[in-house]
């Protein structure tokens, strides 16, 4: 009985310690799970508040889906507005008004249509009334079985190339109105030989429409 209980005590003994470094592993690969997520989750904040374009986190449930809980300084410096009077606000509540129903629509097509982003381009009115124009890319995060999380919001600013095009755009509507009130046939050509502008006369004179 000795012997049994001798060998009984010792596989107790070795079970105990199986045990012990079985919970200590566990222990561990939780603990170093933990610090992973910190990690990523420090680098995501970093990433995020120090972005050079405009960045949202915006809820996707019930009453209150679309509405911004969180935004960076980015954003704020681009609409003009203080981190508090942006907070809270819908994210189609942003742009100017004649583009809030194609904004509406394009970030209700990222749930309705199970899309993985949508991309819009829309003008925003400062408070001094500056109009400013950004593309706003929009996503969806979702957990591991696709149930959606929150949504995510990127801002870049194309203030400056719009007003470049525009100032193009005037620029050849006001040399069109000259050239449509000579009293000559005019056009102009680029460097492979391909009519750019012409005006009424010179499309006369060729038989055509100022269009053809």
């Amino acid at each position: 009985w000795a012997a049994v209980h001798g060998v009984f005590v010792a596989g107790a003994s070795i079970g105990a310690v199986a045990a012990w470094r079985t919970n200590e592993n566990v222990r561990c690969e939780t603990h170093r799970a933990y610090q992973q997520a910190r990690a990523s989750e420090e680098r995501f904040r970093s990433t995020f508040e120090n972005a050079p374009v405009g960045m949202a986190l915006f809820e996707v449930h019930g009453p209150e889906a679309w509405r911004l809980f969180q935004v960076n300084d980015a954003l704020c410096r681009f609409l003009g507005y203080p981190v508090e009077e942006i907070v809270g606000r819908p994210l189609c509540d942003l742009p100017y008004h004649d583009d809030v129903g194609a904004c509406v629509a394009s970030i209700n097509a990222l749930l309705s249509e199970d899309l993985p982003t949508s991309v819009i381009e829309a003008r925003y009115v400062r408070p001094d009334g500056e109009v400013v124009s950004g593309i706003l890319h929009c996503s969806i995060l979702r957990d591991q079985a696709g149930t959606p999380i929150h949504g995510i919001a990127q801002l870049h600013d194309t203030t400056e190339r719009r007003r470049a095009e525009d100032a193009l755009r005037e620029s050849r509507e006001r040399l069109q109105a000259v050239l449509d009130n000579a009293k000559a046939a005019i056009y102009v050509k680029d460097l492979d030989g391909r009519y750019v502008m012409v005006n009424a006369d010179a499309a006369a004179l060729a038989g055509r429409t100022p269009e053809e």
